[in-house]
């Protein structure tokens, strides 16, 4: 059917109907082709298709039409989803959420070489602390693929063994700096409490797991002091 073919009425009473005319078909198809390669734009750009909300190129409103397709993910055509999928379009907004998240903690863990995010911190101006301890308090609700992609990134599960990777790193350090593990009762190295980390250590040495008594003598721990 042609729009010109039409009086305003017939028109308006084809709509009613249902009929989806053939201009209309054609200009929904052009719009959704623009606002798909500008997705592609993004995604080249940015490395993702997790336009934030709002987000504008060009003059287009791109995070309202991809929070669109969301909202009709039921009602979209198998190669209009196919498209989107293959593009790795995120569906589900809590995914969205979540990988975003992981995505700074895998920045993270480039720039410091580990996952000890402090509770609370900002990295980037994104609570990544608040993330990181959100993810330990809802272990066993994550789905094993998460949990994998955290294991695989070197993710402390366990607050308490966090602050022993912490104590671990910082003797590391003080032996990179002085030649040996010999840190003075209550002394604080790089304003951590590592005297008192390290005397904890040899009053729990009958309950230390084989692991970390094996990485102490690996670095030259001292269990006896004279």
């Amino acid at each position: 059917i042609k729009k010109d073919a039409l009086s305003e009425n017939r028109r308006n009473r084809l709509i009613s109907l249902g009929v989806v005319l053939e201009f209309e078909v054609k200009s929904n198809t052009i719009l959704w082709e623009n606002a798909f390669n500008f997705l592609i734009l993004y995604k080249k750009e940015f490395g993702d298709c997790r336009v934030p909300k709002g987000f504008i190129s060009d003059d287009f409103n791109l995070g309202s039409w991809v929070n669109r397709q969301r909202f009709k993910k039921d009602k979209i055509t198998a190669d209009r989803f196919d498209r989107l999928d293959g593009l790795g379009f995120a569906w589900d907004p809590i995914t969205l959420i979540w990988d975003e998240g992981f995505n700074y903690l895998v920045t993270y863990q480039k720039e410091f070489g580990d996952c000890h995010v402090p509770a609370k911190s900002k990295y980037k101006s994104y609570g990544l602390g608040k993330w990181v301890s959100h993810q330990r308090s809802r272990k066993d609700e994550l789905t094993a693929d998460r949990h994998s992609r955290l294991d695989d990134l070197g993710f402390v599960w366990d607050p308490q063994s966090l602050k022993w990777e912490e104590g671990f790193n910082q003797l590391m350090n003080y032996r990179g700096q002085f030649g040996d593990c010999l840190v003075k009762s209550n002394s604080k190295f790089n304003d951590f409490n590592l005297g008192v980390w390290v005397a904890r250590q040899r009053k729990t040495a009958s309950n230390m797991s084989a692991d970390r008594i094996h990485r102490l003598d690996k670095l030259g721990f001292v269990w006896k002091v004279q």
